[in-house]
């Protein structure tokens, strides 16, 4: 029973993997990648600079 739930999840995602690849060219992916990276370092940095002002008021 485990080896089967096993492979059921292999089937599964290795499917998802397939519908999403077969979407998405490599670029956008990367792209899409790049882009939520560069947009969670500026909210970071802006919460930082966020604190800084609150603090020296």
């Amino acid at each position: 029973m485990r080896r089967l739930v096993r492979t059921g999840r292999w089937v599964v995602s290795g499917t998802g993997l397939l519908v999403l690849g077969g979407c998405f060219t490599n670029q956008q992916l990367i792209d899409f990648g790049r882009t939520e990276v560069a947009r969670t370092i500026s909210d970071f940095l802006g919460q930082l600079f966020q604190l800084a002002v609150l603090s020296t008021s």
